[in-house]
Parts: C-alpha cells; sequence; structure tokens
C-alpha cells in the first residue's frame, strides 16, 4: 500500500514538473497558443512574426495569442517566458546571438538550455543604413569621415548584445575606427531616429529596407557575399574588412521542461511550416531567405556561429568596464 502512495506521488510530481497530464498530450493541442515576442509590437520582429502567425495556427489548428513583452532588449519578455508552464502552450520568437549573449552578460533567469528549438525561420545579414539624404553616398565615405571624426557619427542599433551590437562591435574591431552606440528597444525605433536626423546611421536586417523604400539607403551588408535585393550593395568585405560578417538569424522556441511526446508533436507541426511551399513563397517574395530549416538545422546552425558570437565576447567586456 505504501509503495502505491510512493507511486502516486512520484507520478503526480512528474505531472507538476512536465506541466501535463498524459491526457493533455493525447489531446494536444486544445486550446490557444500564446506566441511571445520580445521586441515589442511594430518591431522589425512583429513583421516576421505576424508573417509567419497564420501559418503556426494552420499548423496547430488552434487560434494564436500575440503577447507583447518589450523592455532591456527582450529580456524582459524572456524572464517571462521561461517562468511559463512548460505545457506546449506558449512558444517564443527569439533570436542568434541574444540567445548566447544575453546570459551571459543581462540580468536573466535563463541560460541557454532552458528552451528547446523549435523552427530557425530566417537569415539575413546585418546592413548599415542612412537616410536617403544623408551626405554619405558609399561606405567608403561614411567611414573616412569617422577616420577624421572619431567618435562623432552614431550609430544605432537594437539594445545592448543584440545581433547589430554585435556587428558594431566588428565593425569598430576590424577598422580600428571609433563611433558612438545609441541603443533602442527595437529595430522600427532605431530607423525612426535615423528618419528624423536623431542619429547618422543604424545596423538593421537588410532585408528590412524594403520597407522604408525611397526613405533609406544601405551603405554596406556584413554577409558572405551581396543580397539578391539589394544587389548593388557591397558587402563589407569588397571594402577590405571581410571580419565583419554577421547574420541575424531568428527562431522559435519554447521552454524546457515540456513533455517529450508533446515537444515532438509541436517540432513536427514546425516542419510542416518549413516545408510549406506557400509559407516558403511568401517569405521570400518579402525578401527574407526563410525559411531555413527544422529545429535540427536551428540546433546546427546554434553551434556553427558559436565561434564568431565568442570572438566580440572581450569586446563587450571591455565596453562593459569602460562604463
Amino acid at each position: 500500500m505504501k509503495t502505491r502512495a510512493w507511486l502516486a506521488c512520484l507520478a503526480l510530481g512528474v505531472l507538476c514538473l512536465t506541466g501535463s497530464s498524459p491526457a493533455e498530450a493525447r489531446e494536444y493541442p486544445s486550446k490557444p497558443i500564446t506566441l511571445v515576442n520580445p521586441f515589442g509590437a511594430g518591431s522589425s520582429a512583429d513583421i516576421v512574426v505576424r508573417l509567419v502567425e497564420p501559418f503556426i495556427k494552420k499548423a496547430f489548428g488552434v487560434n494564436v495569442i500575440m503577447s507583447y513583452k518589450e523592455g532591456a532588449g527582450a529580456v524582459v519578455g524572456v524572464n517571462e517566458f521561461v517562468t511559463m508552464r512548460p505545457d506546449g502552450y506558449s512558444i517564443l520568437y527569439y533570436n542568434y546571438p541574444h540567445y548566447q549573449l544575453q546570459p551571459r552578460f543581462g540580468k536573466t533567469l535563463f541560460r541557454p538550455g532552458d528552451l528547446e528549438p523549435l523552427m530557425w525561420v530566417n537569415a539575413a545579414p546585418e546592413g548599415l543604413l542612412v537616410r536617403s539624404d544623408s551626405p554619405f553616398k558609399t561606405i567608403q565615405e561614411f567611414l573616412d569621415y569617422a577616420r577624421e571624426n572619431p567618435g562623432r557619427l552614431t550609430i544605432g542599433n537594437t539594445g545592448t548584445f543584440s545581433s547589430n551590437h554585435v556587428t558594431y562591435a566588428l565593425l569598430e574591431k576590424e577598422t580600428g575606427l571609433k563611433f558612438t552606440r545609441v541603443p533602442f528597444t527595437n529595430g522600427s525605433k532605431s530607423m525612426t531616429a535615423v528618419l528624423a536626423g536623431e542619429i547618422d546611421a543604424a545596423f538593421i536586417s537588410a532585408e528590412m529596407i524594403g520597407f522604408y523604400e525611397g526613405k533609406m539607403r544601405v551603405l554596406a551588408v556584413a554577409g558572405e557575399g551581396r543580397m539578391s535585393i539589394l544587389p548593388d550593395v557591397p558587402t563589407f568585405g569588397e571594402v577590405g574588412y571581410p571580419g565583419i560578417v554577421n547574420v541575424l538569424c531568428t527562431n522559435f522556441f519554447t521552454q524546457k521542461g515540456v513533455p517529450p511526446e508533446i515537444l515532438e508533436d509541436m517540432r513536427v507541426r514546425f516542419s510542416s511550416i518549413v516545408n510549406d511551399p506557400e509559407f516558403r513563397a511568401l517569405m521570400r517574395g518579402k525578401g527574407y531567405s526563410a525559411p531555413m530549416g527544422d529545429w535540427k538545422a536551428q540546433k546546427a546552425n546554434e553551434e556553427a556561429i558559436a565561434g564568431r558570437i565568442e570572438s566580440v565576447v572581450p569586446l563587450f567586456e571591455a565596453e562593459r568596464k569602460n562604463k
């Protein structure tokens, strides 16, 4: 009798840890999915999320509730996400290198192992953008001015330890020039500041230029090669700085602790999105190199870019000491 009672308690403990009962696993999904965007409404991330959202709804067969938890460069939203019940009904949109750097330097409640990969959405090189009426017509003109005026040029990015913070750090490291970094909570706010003349330039996913056509100019992209949607824009490598390579990788995650059978179900459903011809055509039509792959491809990419991210860690450590 005692053994039965102990086993019952053990089973109850497992259910509490996983957040799901066998019945719930069999019926999954039976209620709306919450999709957390820690970069805020109206952000460049929000544009991607809203493109994917209808396909998540289609794949899961339930409604999707959008949840915006902006603040501290996504830390606020991710911290809240990891405290949510790990039952398969919450999904996080997040990117590399936030995922690797924020736990290392920020006040986070999570570590990289606390998130389970679901889908690698897209990859886009960072671009350095200025207003269309900027006096800088080429990247060389921009760098020449910086060389003569150390620290005078202001460059916006989407927060500390963001992907474009990495690109900014690489720019200073590889060119040996000094700029002034201006952090914003999301890409849209950074772009607004450029358009208003409050800052000189900004790093952002180069694919976003389509949303500012006629208002912005991309001086250079931090990719291995030129982008098909920006065939006339050189890479930093073409102008003598091959070390300035950084590609923003956006992903979907769920929490660690989701029951294995539900996690597998989620991954199968996201794989169906990856392979959906309609979704692939939509994303490519918007200029995105997506979708990149399922959770296995996402995990492999995380490992592949680890070295590049590690190369900027000393720069971030030095920046913190100088504050």
